[in-house]
């Protein structure tokens, strides 16, 4: 009974002894492969960005209710990433952008763009393993004014009345609204920046059309906006 014990240990450590060589190997042979090998190539995917615009605008419009103006951006994306370090990007944009106009006490108007552009750009990644999708991205932009509007609600104040007994009040008209205006300049162009961790980036994009179009409706606009945009 004994021999019998000894002879199935045996048998047992010898397959268990197979089993490790089989585990050990296919570990070194994972170890000798590239495990970013996978991060390089080209690649599409899709983003969605909300931000606001920021700094005063050049021009002597209305003054722009930054936090009350939206801007949604959609996005599609093709990158092509050489190496650890450097790739490339362009995308296929759409972008909503409002700007909210505080012309005085009781008065309120939007303007709203619709757009239409490309970007383009290099980005310097942080690297691989938990870095493989930190970057730093910087290019430029082109857009066209597909669509425009502007939304104006006109408050009316009533004066006070001590004959009728009346205390001032205001009495909201309804919401006028004029589409496609006469824009100078329908083209924009300008450069934009991300700083992305994961699928989550940091962005900002400046217009620069301004500078060489003197009569350009968007004078009035903040050149600046900035936000968060997700990748996915």
């Amino acid at each position: 009974m004994k021999k019998i014990f000894l002879a199935f240990l045996a048998t047992f450590s010898l397959s268990f002894l197979n089993a490790q060589d089989v585990i050990l190997e296919e570990t070194v042979l994972d170890s000798l492969t590239d495990p970013t090998e996978e991060l390089f190539g080209k690649s599409f995917g899709a983003s969605v960005a909300f931000g606001f615009p920021l700094g005063p605008a050049p021009g002597a419009g209305g003054k722009v209710e930054s936090f009350r103006s939206p801007m949604f951006t959609f996005s599609f994306n093709f990158k092509n990433r050489f190496n650890k370090i450097f790739g490339v990007t362009a995308a296929l944009k759409y972008s909503n952008e409002v700007y909210r106009l505080d012309q005085n006490a009781i008065d309120k108007q939007s303007v709203i763009f619709n757009n239409f552009g490309l970007a383009a750009g290099f980005r310097l990644y942080g690297g691989t393993g938990k870095l493989k999708k930190n970057f730093l991205e910087l290019g430029g932009y082109g857009e066209y004014l597909a669509g425009s509007r502007v939304e104006s609600e006109n408050d009316v104040l009533i004066q006070n009345d001590p004959v009728m007994n009346i205390d001032p009040s205001i009495s909201k008209d309804h919401l006028f609204v004029e589409r496609n205006l006469s824009i100078t300049n329908d083209v924009l162009y300008g450069v934009h920046a991300k700083i992305a961790s994961g699928t989550f980036a940091l962005y900002g994009k400046y217009r620069l059309a301004d500078y060489f179009n003197n009569n350009s409706t968007f004078n009035e606009f903040p050149r600046l906006i900035a936000g968060i945009e997700f990748g996915f």
